[in-house]
């Protein structure tokens, strides 16, 4: 109960300031902005259908470079080339192409390269593989058959054998499928006529309106509005009725910090459920993983919080508070860039296979960057950690493996555990030098 006392104390005062009211009104506003987005699938069938028969006439995707776009594309036309060939594909329903109709592919497939499979085998081979890149499916086949040449297709060999696969949507159709992507209900389209998977583009958006501007802006706002809660608790008349009831000086500063971190929360939970929800809406795309990041965004806000509440009692100063945590703020994002920097070139010297002494990484510059990652707060970590975890619910996880969308390597038992001793550190020392100095 004593909790949920300083607890409310500490809302009410934010809610006072009537920011709360203020920020819960910008999220709206961007959910409403967010609900002008529009997101058009490409007639791309036969390309997309291409791309699900890649597999039976490639064994793997294992031996190509996965940042290498060029060469993959070339592998999948070489595929269509091959044994199997995509030569017609309609949508079996009668609908126009998108990613939620059925369709009527042709396959050809010329016997003389066939590897000794009976008809029978053939079809269960088409059945099973058809779709499948690498692990995931792509597409499902719901019935594959011999079928005799149909009319209008070119003659090839006198021996090719052609096959009819009917496919249905499969649970990542939707999101690899190109889309095209507009503001405004489609009368503005930043990238005009170019269009790249639906997943990847729910991706880049969810990345930057929370990751980057969304939490920026709530970080900055909650700065300043959070380091005016414990100077206030400070004031004179107000510490000496605080001090006198039944409660120890650090749960007392505990329970502050607890509450400053609830409206943090709060505005975050918010923000995140109103863009997830118009985002869903527009794109047809439901990707829980979004609302890790309000964990993520109010554990990076703790750190923040917990060198504000420091300087907020050591100063007893909401304006010292203030500019000390911005400026530590900006030296973190600052070690971040660095030190994503300094990944990239790691990443690049290894596949050059750059001999060691060599490599970017040895020099000092890299080194420095390094020793200071290492000691300071992970929070270039922790936005590595929501964008893993939106990639593998829009992306995929198969691409996220087979693909090597993020090569970055972290521990992320030592980046939480040494985030967690540096707020353990700082609030211990915020409530040793509040429980010693007399008021």
């Amino acid at each position: 109960m004593k909790f949920l006392a300083v607890l409310k104390d500490s809302l009410r005062e934010a809610v006072d300031t009537k920011v709360f009211y203020v920020m819960i009104g910008l999220s709206l506003l961007v959910a409403l902005f967010t609900g002008t987005m529009t997101f058009t699938p490409k007639p791309v069938a036969k390309e997309f259908m291409s791309l699900a028969a890649a597999s039976l006439s490639m064994d793997t995707l294992e031996n190509f470079d996965p940042e290498n776009v060029q060469d993959f594309m070339r592998r999948i036309q070489e595929s269509n080339k091959g044994l199997y060939q995509v030569v017609e594909v309609t949508p079996s329903d009668g609908v126009s192409e998108g990613p939620n109709a059925r369709y009527r592919v042709v396959l050809r497939m010329m016997p003389t390269q066939a590897k000794g499979m009976s008809p029978t085998e053939t079809v269960e081979y088409i059945r099973s593989r058809f779709g499948m890149l690498n692990e995931l499916r792509i597409v499902s086949v719901s019935d594959v058959r011999e079928i005799p040449k149909p009319a209008g297709v070119e003659q090839g060999s006198p021996q090719e054998v052609f096959y009819e696969v009917t496919t249905a949507p499969s649970s990542t159709t939707l999101r690899l499928w190109p889309h095209t992507w507009g503001l405004f209900l489609g009368n503005w389209k930043p990238t005009g006529e170019e269009a790249a998977p639906l997943g990847i583009q729910l991706f880049a958006i969810e990345q930057i309106m929370l990751g980057w501007i969304g939490a920026s802006v709530t970080f900055l706002i909650s700065v300043i509005i959070t380091a005016f809660f414990i100077p206030n608790m400070l004031r004179k008349g107000t510490i000496d009725l605080l001090i006198v009831k039944p409660i120890s000086r650090p749960l007392l500063l505990l329970y502050k910090y607890v509450g400053g971190l609830t409206f943090v929360l709060l505005n975050t939970a918010v923000a995140v459920a109103v863009v997830w929800a118009a985002l869903g809406l527009r794109s047809g795309v439901w990707a829980p993983a979004v609302f890790w990041m309000i964990p993520i965004l109010t554990f990076s806000f703790a750190i923040l919080y917990a060198i504000s509440t420091l300087f907020a009692v050591l100063t007893r100063s909401a304006i010292v508070a203030i500019l000390v945590t911005i400026v530590i703020w900006a030296g973190l994002l600052l070690v971040s860039f660095m030190h994503s920097y300094v990944e990239s070139m790691r990443i690049m010297d290894k596949r050059r296979e750059v001999a060691e002494g060599e490599r970017f990484q040895d020099g000092t510059f890299a080194k420095v960057v390094n020793a200071l990652h290492f000691t300071l707060p992970r929070r270039s970590d922790l936005d590595t950690l929501s964008s893993r975890l939106l990639v593998r619910d829009l992306v995929t996880a198969n691409q996220v493996k087979d693909l090597k969308f993020d090569q970055s390597e972290v521990s992320w038992g030592e980046s939480l555990g040494v985030s967690c001793l540096y707020i353990v550190l700082l609030l211990g020392l915020s409530c040793w030098r509040f429980s010693v100095k007399d008021y």
